[in-house]
């Protein structure tokens, strides 16, 4: 299942004839019924991490070959999609004015695990962001 216009339907389409995978396409109508499909049936759906919406589902990733970005470049799509990291940013003048911000800034990490965990604990709770995460 997909929303949109179909994100990723293309290549979803092409890994499906490739790597011969059965599958009938789903383009939900609006966000709703995108969020309610997977929740109501056992189905592959496209999902984006850092994201709550299908958390609690515990879904399983399907992996693909290594992205080839020349192949993508030619529209052929039937390697993994290019990874988008996570990045921090600040202002351009704040290791001017706030240098320990900076360094805080810089030598903090969180890894995925630890961000599920936030996002399960707030949607178990119910509490807005600033109290899970402090």
């Amino acid at each position: 299942a997909t929303g949109g216009a179909g994100w990723h339907l293309a290549a979803t389409m092409q890994k499906a004839t490739v790597w011969n995978m059965p599958i009938a396409p789903v383009v939900a109508k609006d966000w709703a019924s995108f969020v309610e499909i997977p929740r109501q049936v056992t189905c592959l759906f496209y999902w984006w991490e850092p994201d709550p919406t299908f958390l609690l589902l515990q879904p399983t990733e399907v992996f693909f070959p290594q992205h080839e970005k020349h192949e993508w470049a030619q529209a052929i799509q039937t390697s993994a999609a290019e990874q988008v990291p996570i990045e921090k940013y600040v202002s351009y003048d704040l290791d001017r004015l706030a240098p320990e911000i900076v360094a805080l800034i810089q030598a903090m990490t969180i890894d995925m695990v630890e961000v599920k965990e936030l996002m399960t604990d707030q949607l178990n709770s119910q509490n807005d962001a600033a109290v899970v995460a402090c």
